[in-house]
């Protein structure tokens, strides 16, 4: 799988409107943090443990 298309599916773990505001910039670090090698597993569970706690907010902000 290329890093562009890894970078595009950890953004996944982040809300709509988050990726839609940021989505460019974090796939753009996340690639360079690549260096055109395979993503580490350390940064693949830092990323996805960012969107998950940015669902989490997302979702409170968005509760009556």
């Amino acid at each position: 799988m290329s890093i562009d298309r890894s970078a595009e599916r950890l953004l996944q773990w982040y809300p709509a409107n988050w990726r839609k505001r940021y989505g460019e910039e974090l796939a753009g670090l996340i690639v360079d943090m690549s260096d055109d090698r395979r993503l580490s597993w350390r940064l693949r569970a830092d990323v996805a443990a960012a969107g998950a706690r940015e669902r989490l907010r997302d979702a409170r902000i968005g509760d009556p």
